[in-house]
């Protein structure tokens, strides 16, 4: 099932890029401003406080207007406390770090899936740099766990087309018993 959620969303947003924009999108009754894509890297702690894992994901987002747009993100994570601090092969200890694990990186293609609203709250020196607030909810495919999360991202916009952005949310999930993470994010946006 999360396979073909992964693969419908990458299909649309691979139609929709290939689709030619209209010069004036407002004017042919079109709710979607823009498509944007992005590589994203993540580090995901425990009780805020607690051990972490990072992660890498994909985001794609449809902004519908100037300053609002709708983001889905798949993640997925080393998992918790899996890094050591070097490699064993054959008995004998190595340069470099190795993961093991059930869940590192060798488990399910997506770990979360992260459906975001971003709105721009602020903007600074023409543009350029800007603040946003992001609220949403997530859904862990391992645990079959859901949540909903808020927090800030910064938006540095180096050309009309590329951006790179930072942004920490507060993530609380629902199912059992209510456990409170944190998320730190950082990616590149491309947008059509």
């Amino acid at each position: 099932m999360k396979y073909l959620i992964t693969l419908l969303i990458m299909a649309a947003a691979i139609t929709a890029s290939a689709a030619e924009k209209p010069k004036a999108a407002a004017d042919t009754g079109k709710w979607i401003d823009r498509i944007s894509v992005a590589p994203v890297g993540v580090i995901k702690t425990e009780h805020l406080d607690g051990p972490s894992q990072w992660g890498a994901g994909f985001d794609i987002g449809a902004a519908v207007n100037p300053f609002v747009s709708i983001h889905v993100a798949n993640l997925s994570f080393e998992g918790p406390g899996e890094t050591t601090g070097r490699a064993i092969k054959d008995g004998k200890k190595t340069k470099g770090t190795a993961t093991t694990g059930e869940d590192s990186f060798g488990g399910l293609l997506v770990d979360e899936t992260d459906v975001q609203i971003d709105a721009k709250i602020s903007r600074f020196s023409n543009e350029t740099f800007s603040l946003h607030l992001v609220s949403g909810g997530q859904y862990d495919w391992n645990d079959e766990d859901y949540g909903i999360n808020a927090g800030l991202r910064l938006e540095l916009a180096l050309n009309k087309h590329i951006s790179a952005s930072g942004g920490y949310s507060i993530r609380t999930w629902l199912k059992g018993q209510t456990r409170v993470d944190s998320l730190l994010s950082a990616q590149i946006n491309v947008q059509f």
